[in-house]
């Protein structure tokens, strides 16, 4: 939460960035735009997608 405090995650946010880098996971559906900011290395679906 530190590193990115200027996106002003929350602990939940946080948490989830963690366990999605620690299993190397490839793709995440989500809504929240900081998954689309922090995870660059994975596919982030359902972001700013109309």
């Amino acid at each position: 939460m530190r590193k990115y405090h200027e996106q002003k995650l929350s602990l939940a946010d946080a948490v989830s960035i963690a366990v999605i880098r620690r299993m190397d996971i490839e793709k995440v559906a989500s809504f929240d735009r900081h998954f689309r900011i922090i995870l660059t290395q994975c596919e982030v679906i359902g972001v700013d997608e109309k």
